[in-house]
């Protein structure tokens, strides 16, 4: 029998197939990339419905809200006879700790390559800035760049960063982190992006004089 268990993926569709496979007629899905409390209620007043066999309900979002989290409290503790949840997520940090204490988890992530920037460090003035943090926004507003993807697009400005032979101090360095930490509490990608950018711009600008 198949217990409660938070599963961690950037895969999410091919988990499913494979769950859908395994279990058949026996799967319930719940899908939201925002997963919102009225998702959450819905999934709940399934689980009440009985079932002489196994039911398995999959909860799957790329963010869940605080609200619908709580509400999932109870069952999650005290799940009706034959039923069982997975909840897919992105990351550890997507659930409460009151929703991981519940639940083991399962890292079924997959090593991406890293996406290029496309940034030109040689020309990052604050026009080039500007550009940058205008096209964020778009994606943004389409749901093609959330937090974390925020947070790996900083985390690859460093790694470009270092291979052109940028050295950091520390305290620039503990800027990248901070910046990172920020990304994953929502903050907006241009009060993060914006001063992080200008100061990999003066780096740059430095570097390229110092090689003349």
């Amino acid at each position: 029998m198949i217990g409660n268990r938070i599963v961690l993926t950037n895969d999410y569709p091919a988990l499913k197939a494979q769950l859908s496979e395994q279990f058949g007629a026996n799967m319930r899905f719940f899908e939201a990339e925002d997963f919102l409390l009225e998702n959450a209620r819905e999934a709940v007043a399934e689980a009440y419905i009985a079932s002489e066999n196994l039911k398995c309900i999959v909860l799957w979002g790329n963010k869940f809200h605080t609200e619908a989290q709580n509400s999932l409290l109870k069952v999650l503790e005290e799940p009706p006879h034959n039923v069982c949840f997975i909840i897919f997520a992105p990351a550890r940090n997507a659930l409460l700790s009151t929703i991981r204490s519940r639940m083991l988890v399962y890292d079924r992530r997959t090593r991406l390559d890293p996406v290029a920037t496309g940034i030109n460090y040689e020309r990052l003035d604050l026009g080039a800035v500007n550009e940058i943090l205008s096209d964020i926004e778009q994606e943004a507003k389409t749901g093609k760049f959330d937090k974390f993807a925020l947070a790996d697009f900083i985390a690859q400005i460093f790694r470009e960063c270092l291979a052109r032979g940028v050295r950091f101090s520390e305290v620039e360095i503990e800027q990248f982190s901070r910046a990172r930490t920020l990304a994953g509490l929502n903050t907006r990608a241009g009060c993060i992006l914006a001063p992080l950018l200008l100061m990999v711009g003066r780096k740059n600008e430095n570097l390229q004089n110092q090689r003349k």
